[in-house]
């Protein structure tokens, strides 16, 4: 653990010292906001690294291969690199192409006490990086698509294990009693984050018809006083998306074009997505799409029995991670493989040494010897299981 701690406290150092050139290189990404709220969130974990000490020290493997999200790059540089890298002897990095310059300058800046040199960022395309890494690895990590996931198992060696980091849809609740200022502010929080561009949005917002009204008036007030452009200017949360699937969000939009009450603008030129509410009946339609962008979807509900519409969808379950609940609800216990959070959303709750995700078998899973388990994730302790029952087989 000693040396654990020492290169933990090595890159905490240096992170802080650099902290002003790190965020301006996020900020080449992603809102200041976001920036700052991963370099806080990265430097916790490395500060709560002894969370961990038992699964690190009793975890030893040889290859760690990880391909990393597309959002968060220092954040997931932590997650996915620099913690597996602790209980790993080498570990093979794979960015999205479009964030391989940044994942280079974030690597070459924190690692300036040459610590981390167990650690490859490969530039490597999918196929070479599974052939070269992949192939061989003990562990993988993979976060993306659940499609892309299940073509990855393919290729990994017998009794490896594989570590799956999807997207789930994390409704959030708003019941007639919640308070709606707080429950407003915490949707905004929810959905604006790095313009939309993070997994743990909420894919919908389940609003009581008794307080739709005073609702949807306060959230539309509050995002037309946000600003658009440049995320250099501090008060930016919306600007350039890293990755707009055009085609795709068009297509949603005009699909749901009446149920349209604010925004619905794309700029594809400079990949920006006007903040858009979208609003239904909950008994009429359920939404699980995932924008992606500043896209708010708001179902609207007029009894907690009407939840089951949403809740009971076999979509719902596959995907279910997280569920904010602002006010009382007694509904929520009849959802399925969810985690619930009562007045809060994700980012009030996550950190980066506690398991992470839901139940829902295609939004996270563990997988190995032809065996799925769908839990709430922290790597090392699904690596320190892995390698306690490789000793008892």
């Amino acid at each position: 653990m000693e040396k654990i701690k020492r290169i933990t406290h090595s890159l905490i150092k240096i992170m802080k010292k650099n902290r002003g050139k790190i965020i301006s290189e996020l900020l080449i990404y992603e809102s200041y906001e976001a920036a700052e709220d991963e370099f806080l969130r990265a430097v916790d974990c490395l500060e709560n690294i002894e969370i961990e000490k038992n699964y690190l020290i009793e975890s030893n493997v040889s290859s760690v291969s990880a391909f990393t999200p597309i959002n968060l790059p220092l954040y997931s540089l932590i997650l996915f690199a620099i913690v597996p890298s602790l209980l790993s002897k080498k570990v093979y990095v794979r960015p999205p192409v479009a964030l391989r310059e940044i994942y280079n300058k974030l690597f070459n800046i924190i690692n300036l006490n040459q610590d981390l040199l167990n650690i490859k960022i490969s530039t490597l395309d999918r196929a070479l990086f599974i052939e070269a890494y992949v192939s061989f690895s003990d562990v993988v990590l993979f976060t993306g698509k659940y499609e892309n996931a299940l073509k990855i198992i393919n290729h990994i060696s017998p009794n490896s294990l594989f570590i799956y980091n999807g997207a789930g849809i994390n409704p959030i609740i708003i019941n007639k009693d919640a308070d709606l200022k707080i429950a407003v502010s915490s949707v905004i929080r929810a959905r604006l984050f790095n313009s939309g561009q993070d997994c743990a949005g909420p894919d919908c917002i389940l609003v009581h018809h008794s307080i739709f009204p005073a609702f949807i008036k306060l959230l539309k007030k509050k995002i037309a006083k946000e600003m658009i452009g440049d995320y250099n200017n501090k008060k930016i949360r919306i600007g350039k998306l890293l990755n707009l699937n055009y085609g795709k969000l068009k297509k949603y939009l005009d699909d749901n074009k009446e149920n349209l009450v604010y925004g619905g603008k794309i700029d594809k030129k400079s990949s920006v997505v006007l903040p858009t509410i979208l609003c239904s009946n909950i008994a009429d339609k359920q939404s699980y799409f995932e924008p992606f962008s500043p896209v708010f979807n708001i179902s609207i509900f007029n009894s907690e029995s009407e939840m089951s519409f949403y809740f009971q969808n076999n979509h719902y379950m596959n995907y279910a991670m997280y569920v904010s609940i602002f006010g009382t609800s007694t509904y929520y216990k009849k959802i399925k493989n969810s985690v619930f959070l009562f007045n809060e959303i994700i980012l009030d709750v996550e950190r980066g040494n506690l398991p992470y995700g839901g139940y829902g078998p295609r939004a996270n899973f563990v997988y190995q010897n032809g065996e799925y388990q769908s839990e709430p994730i922290l790597i090392s302790e699904q690596v320190y299981k892995w390698k306690s029952r490789e000793k008892f087989t």
